[in-house]
């Protein structure tokens, strides 16, 4: 701590009010906790998917590779040994969605500051007020601030916590180890690559998720107001 993300110059919807939009998600949870600080390092020429020491905050405007329902997707690269997060990188969808700041888009900062949650670690939430539930729809701004249940998942794998449910403000490197390191997914989507170590027993549940991934794809037409982050 603190970890540094990048921005892409020129990338961001709306220009400097879009990036201090994403500024302040990450400031929701430096708010939260003294044990996770997030630092703006600057900018990069491009973004990529890709586990190099940089942790990229950026939009994709053409040919969005990923699920199509995903309004935002983020990256984890992990040492395989210990779960360590080395790296992250946050992707959103500017092909299919409309980002604006507040307004009747796609809150940036909204959404920004649920995928900031992925960055540290976290997963989704059940809790629907809570700022990593899954679902958003356009003109959401109420996963801005994080409520009691993202505050318990930080504080459970990272302490340090200093707010007891929302934070009431408007505001996720050393090298990989010989165990390899794996990439995980968030914003509802999950992909790993667990190179460098025999398989494990968990490693045979991942088939169950290409099938609901499958499922999903089928009932696409439904989600279209409710995206996943």
């Amino acid at each position: 701590m603190p970890v540094q993300y990048y921005l892409v110059t020129g990338n961001v919807p709306g220009g400097a009010d879009g990036e201090a939009a994403v500024h302040s998600a990450f400031e929701a949870w430096n708010a939260a906790s003294a044990n996770v600080q997030y630092d703006f390092a600057g900018y990069v020429a491009e973004g990529a998917q890709k586990y190099d020491g940089k942790n990229i905050v950026y939009w994709v405007y053409d040919a969005w590779p990923y699920d199509s329902t995903l309004a935002a997707l983020t990256f984890r690269y992990y040492d395989t040994s210990n779960g360590r997060l080395l790296d992250a990188d946050t992707v959103f969808n500017g092909v299919k969605f409309n980002w604006t700041v507040g307004g009747t888009g796609y809150d940036i900062q909204n959404s920004a500051t649920h995928e900031a949650g992925h960055f540290g670690g976290l997963g989704h939430s059940l809790d629907p007020e809570a700022t990593m539930y899954a679902k958003t729809q356009a003109g959401e701004t109420k996963k801005r601030t994080l409520e009691a249940d993202d505050v318990a998942g930080i504080e459970a794998i990272y302490g340090g916590t200093q707010v007891a449910a929302a934070t009431q403000q408007e505001v996720s490197a050393p090298s990989a180890s010989s165990t390899g390191v794996g990439g995980g997914g968030g914003g509802g989507g999950c992909t790993l690559d667990r190179s460098g170590r025999a398989p494990r027993a968990s490693d045979f549940l991942w088939p169950a998720v290409l099938i609901l991934a499958l499922l999903r794809k089928r009932m696409a037409s439904r989600m279209e107001d409710h995206p996943e982050v």
